[in-house]
């Protein structure tokens, strides 16, 4: 008997996790349209009857027909219509690692394949919207090769920075603990770094200082807020540590393009 470990792949099994943070099914009219401005999660529409547009901040606009699944990347700026009716599934997600920020990102502009045939679109739909554990890891499969096309297609690659110790330690504090109150002095003395060692090393690890990354955090996370509760703006604003409610409402419409009660509003679903 002959056995050949990998452990490369348990390794990699453990460094990024798929994060659907909402969806669902919508049967939508010539009333619905919006505008997304930098978008913090990539958006899969399967599109199931009917047809929309999509206008990219470029110029450029693409119709989402039909038989088709389509993957507009996080950090994208576009306005939406249609001028009839459409079913569609929808999913915002998120393809990460420890720090939290989407590789799927780094894809540029909008991939589309064909649904694989016409009876896939109705199972699809059955998956999606069953409350079952088994069917829910189907759909998890079929999301995670369409993710593997894109990123193939778009010449993005599936490796993930390696944090040290620290800086991942400070990542699960940050994320555990989210508010516009935490200071770099507090993470510091919980990943045992002087805080200018920490700022340092955060800023050579990620390109961004450690007070970007819980801003840009908390901006995700009231984002799904938004869109996945019926929580009020000042309840969001007071979760995440925002004693001036008009403050958190300049952080939101700067990152997103508009305030936080527009937004839900114009996108959800």
């Amino acid at each position: 008997m002959k056995i050949k470990a990998n452990d490369a792949f348990s390794k990699n099994m453990r460094k990024y996790a798929l994060n659907v943070f909402n969806a669902g099914y919508g049967e939508m009219d010539s009333s619905w349209c919006g505008e997304i401005v930098n978008t913090p999660v990539s958006k899969l529409f399967y599109i199931i009857e009917g047809e929309f547009y999509v206008d990219m901040r470029t110029g450029e606009r693409i119709y989402f027909k039909e038989g088709n699944v389509y993957l507009i990347p996080s950090g994208s700026s576009y306005t939406f219509g249609c001028d009839g009716d459409i079913k569609h599934l929808f999913f915002n997600l998120q393809l990460c690692s420890y720090d939290n920020i989407d590789v799927l990102g780094g894809i540029d502009g909008v991939r589309s394949a064909p649904i694989d045939h016409p009876m896939l679109a109705e199972e699809l739909v059955d998956l999606a919207m069953s409350d079952s554990c088994g069917d829910t890891m189907k759909f998890e499969l079929e999301i995670r090769r369409r993710l593997m096309d894109f990123m193939e297609e778009g010449g993005v690659e599936l490796s993930f920075g390696d944090y040290s110790a620290e800086i991942r330690s400070a990542f699960e504090y940050i994320n555990e603990n989210l508010s516009i109150k935490l200071t770099l002095a507090e993470i510091a003395e919980k990943v045992h770094l002087a805080a200018s060692t920490l700022s340092r090393k955060f800023r050579i690890e990620t390109g961004m200082s450690v007070g970007e990354y819980i801003n840009k955090r908390i901006m995700l996370m009231a984002e799904r807020e938004l869109m996945s509760t019926n929580a009020s703006v000042l309840e969001i604003s007071e979760k995440f540590g925002f004693c001036d409610q008009f403050y958190f409402w300049r952080q939101f419409k700067k990152a997103y393009g508009t305030a936080p009660s527009v937004y839900r509003k114009r996108n959800k679903a």
